[in-house]
């Protein structure tokens, strides 16, 4: 368990589903172990925690969120998801062939096609599933054999040396600035040493912290000599020293206390500073947040217990070390410009985050009881989200409110009794009359807890294996020793709401319960590792002409293989699917360059594309040429390539019918399976479910435009150019053929003068377009004066407006206005910086005309060298 914790932080934190499978294995064998060991220990009766009561329920919940359930059941817990469902997946749907050698698959036969199960992704909840069955083992492993107090000063010591590795890596990245590890190819800007994502390195470093203050308190309370009368120059005082001299004495103390630290106490303390750095130098605002909160919460819990004002002084200086360490490496002024941003509202308002907790709120309306399903929040709050999102968030960044989605009001109510259940424990230890050791393991508890549970409001860092199985480790450990502490007080034999009552039978039970959902688990993450290495061994391109045939076809055939255990995951048929329309454009391209070959690679390229096959198939109906549609349906490029596609769309949507990318392919091919026009009902699921991303959008915009429904199509485009202007100029190149500029301004470009003024500076800047930007401009003022629009997008677009005059110092001043009104806008801040270039020259020449003497350029007889000659 040990090289476990340790070696999984450096691993990218566990993500990868290979390593996750090499995770089970030390904890099946720690659960055989322990197995072995329950019939020679002389107890046979051992108090278990109570802790573990909550994770067991939890498993079970997610075996229920899997189990099959009849429609009406499914329409009362969540009636909107019902709905969607089955708008989006319905019932009648042409019969599918899975891959030879699968295993049985529930092909829906009339009297089975209501049921259904509550998840809305099986696949994804199974997978969490497996992920907190190595949890509830490791909680279990850490009750048993990290319950003593030197099992838990080893696991303390190793894990803070660990953190330290870590953080020596982490503060190296970001001095150098090259965030790669391991792979000089890659550089990240948000890793932070071994992890991808810098809150979750912040997040290990904090419980690592934790950690290291248990062993200094440790190492503190064994360095204390005995207390008696100091002597000095060998002869005992008569009398209190004066006041004066008072605070002389107290620094005499401090020094004579820091002089008897061993090294190893004072290497801890060291080690204490470094991990501080490392936090602060992750730039994670929760995670300083949750520090500075968790630990005065920390030292209150345990302010009645003497002994400890040592470890508060130590805490205290290794606070003051840490910030000298972090201002002598250079890295202060970046440290302060991050932690400015806490103070910015503004800033603060516009997080992502923010915007997409309040979708997710809207959707608990439909999950209220038992959830969507463990795992699925990145789909869940799709069809419920309200506001654009320049991200899609697999995680909600707020485990609190992701439990809640997730799983329910069970699954949040769970997840609030492991932290009460544990946070009971740790009282228990500290009731306990022990010396400050025992406390200093109560108050680094205590900052463990308290840090976790606050940072897990901002971030998903216990998702991750390393941090988890850390932390249900750790705690397993103290609820184990408190319950240990139950049974020797003699209270064992009851309920207690640290321990479960002793019994003979409970602990075998348990010990092969959580035997069988790891082995469960270890399945199921086996499989799922085939699927994402077979993913991972083939870069899929859509763009690149240049793939080989061969190594296409390869990783078809390897993850088809790996399909068959998985045959319910939608992202694996998605993959699938994509790589058949690959082999199909790439064959596509050989033969376009035989029939071709004066053509240019790339215009044959665009040709291959199945949007392409999607408006020649719609022009074929548009003109009811039903002949030649259905020739072209059974082209042998087509029916052998894009018909397997076909089938693996199908799959996917009835395995998860929230994936957009699916509906989005298969409007685009389903005129393989009747008319070209049904690609509508497609689109209108791909609207329900990403109506706010601007990508697609425009995808569905383009194929609206092939069927000639160009009302539809100006709406999307619209739309999408709303939400960004990526495609803004590939918008203009494409309408300019069927729409003029004006046109345009009604039907198709948003009301926005910022729109207008980029449209005047970047798409019609010759001279030959000086109509068409006084036209913009116009429109520009209009809405200006017109638009309730916020302030400093307001001073943003008159800059811009003032910059196409030529008016350079009020264009200045509107910059300065709009950037100091939204400082953390970086585009902003660019073009202001654009715009001082262009001013600056301009400055000096004319600082240079102003210093040529009068009558000069008349005495050389040229009168217009006079900016050439300054001094």
């Amino acid at each position: 368990m040990l090289v476990l914790l340790v070696v999984s932080p450096w691993a990218f934190g566990g993500v990868g589903a290979e390593f996750q499978t090499w995770c089970f294995v030390p904890i099946v064998f720690g659960l055989v172990c322990w197995g072995i060991l329950l019939p020679l220990d002389r107890k046979s009766k051992q108090a278990l925690p109570l802790a573990l009561v909550p994770m067991l329920l939890g498993l079970g919940l997610g075996c229920l969120q899997l189990l099959p359930v009849d429609q009406p059941l499914r329409t009362f817990l969540s009636p909107q998801a019902t709905e969607w469902r089955e708008t989006l997946a319905p019932a009648a749907q042409p019969p599918t062939e899975l891959p030879p050698g699968s295993r049985a698959a529930p092909i829906a036969t009339p009297g089975q096609s209501s049921r259904q199960p509550l998840s809305i992704d099986p696949a994804a909840t199974r997978r969490q599933l497996a992920l907190l069955a190595m949890a509830a083992g490791a909680f279990g492993l850490g009750a048993r054999f990290f319950r003593q107090r030197h099992p838990q000063l080893v696991l303390c010591l190793a894990v803070a040396i660990n953190g330290a590795g870590i953080a020596l890596l982490g503060i190296v990245q970001r001095l150098s600035g090259n965030y790669s590890y391991f792979d000089g190819s890659k550089k990240l800007s948000g890793m932070f040493g071994t992890y991808f994502n810098e809150n979750n390195a912040a997040g290990y470093l904090t419980m690592c912290l934790a950690c290291g203050v248990i062993v200094l308190c440790w190492l503190l309370a064994r360095n204390q000599a005995p207390t008696g009368p100091v002597f000095v120059d060998g002869i005992l005082p008569l009398e209190p020293p004066p006041p004066a001299s008072r605070w002389v004495q107290i620094w005499s103390q401090a020094c004579s206390f820091v002089g008897s630290l061993r090294a190893s106490t004072l290497a801890m303390w060291l080690l204490l500073g470094w991990l501080l750095a490392g936090v602060l130098c992750s730039l994670s605002r929760g995670a300083w947040l949750a520090l500075a909160i968790a630990a005065p919460l920390a030292i209150f819990a345990v302010r009645r217990r003497k002994g400890l004002a040592a470890a508060y002084g130590s805490l205290a200086a290794a606070g003051i070390f840490s910030i000298g360490l972090i201002g002598w490496l250079g890295v202060s002024r970046v440290i302060e410009r991050r932690g400015s941003t806490l103070l910015d509202l503004s800033g603060l308002a516009s997080d992502g985050r923010l915007g997409n907790w309040a979708d997710s709120l809207r959707a608990l309306g439909d999950f209220w009881l038992l959830g969507s399903g463990l795992g699925t929040y990145g789909y869940a709050y799709l069809p419920y989200q309200e506001r654009y999102h320049n991200a899609w968030h697999l995680h909600a960044e707020n485990q609190y409110l992701e439990a809640l989605l997730d799983g329910g009001a069970v699954g949040l109510i769970l997840l609030g009794c492991q932290i009460t259940l544990v946070l009971l424990a740790l009282r228990k230890i500290f009731s306990e009359r022990a010396d400050a050791a025992g406390v200093g393991l109560a108050l680094g508890g205590m900052l463990l807890m308290l840090a976790a549970s606050l940072h897990a409001v901002v971030d998903f860092g216990l998702y991750l294996p390393a941090n988890f199985l850390l932390m249900a480790t750790i705690c397993g450990g103290f609820c184990g020793r408190a319950a240990r502490l139950t049974e020797k007080d003699g209270s064992g034999s009851g309920f207690s709401w640290v321990a479960l009552p002793a019994s003979s039978v409970l602990s075998p039970a348990l010990i092969s319960g959580l035997l069988v959902v790891a082995m469960l688990g270890w399945q199921e993450t086996r499989h799922a590792a085939a699927v994402e290495n077979a993913l991972a061994a083939t870069r899929w391109d859509e763009n690149d002409p240049h793939q080989q045939i061969a190594t296409v076809g390869q990783a078809v055939d390897r993850l088809t293989a790996a399909v068959r255990n998985r045959w319910d995951d939608a992202n694996a048929h998605l993959r699938l699917a994509q790589f058949w329309i690959q082999l199909y454009r790439l064959h596509a391209l050989q033969e376009f360059k035989r029939e071709l070959p004066a053509q240019n690679e790339v215009q044959l390229w665009r040709l291959t594309d199945i949007a392409q096959l999607h408006a020649r198939a719609a022009d074929l109906a548009s003109v009811k040429n039903a002949v030649e549609l259905d020739r072209m349906r059974h082209q042998p490029l087509v029916a052998r390539y894009l018909s397997e596609a076909w089938n693996h769309l199908l799959w996917a949507r009835q395995a998860c019918p929230w994936l957009v990318e699916v509906h989005l392919d298969l409007a685009a091919l389903c005129f393989l399976n009747g008319d070209p026009s049904l690609d509508q009902a497609h689109l209108e699921h791909v609207r329900l479910l990403a109506g706010h991303d601007f990508n697609y959008l425009y995808a569905i915009g383009l194929l609206e435009l092939n069927d000639d429904r160009t009302a539809n199509a100006y709406r999307d485009f619209k739309a999408s150019w709303a939400l960004e202007i990526r495609h803004q100029s590939d918008i203009i190149s494409l309408m300019s053929r069927r729409l003029t500029l004006p046109e345009m301004l009604d039907l198709l470009v948003p009301a926005s003068p910022e729109i207008m003024v980029k449209m005047a500076r970047e798409e019609y800047a010759g001279p030959q377009h000086a109509r068409e930007r006084q036209l913009l401009m116009r429109r520009a003022e209009k809405l200006l004066s017109t638009l309730s629009m916020d302030t400093a997008e307001k001073f943003h677009a008159r800059a811009g407006l003032e910059l196409l005059k030529n008016n350079l110092p009020q264009a200045l001043a509107d910059y300065q206005r709009a950037t100091q009104l939204r400082p953390y806008d970086a585009a902003w801040r660019s073009e202001m910086q654009g715009l001082l270039q262009r001013i600056r020259p301009a400055e000096r020449a004319h600082a240079a005309v102003s210093q040529v003497p009068a009558g000069s350029a008349q005495d050389r007889g040229s009168p217009g060298t006079s900016i050439g000659t300054h001094p």
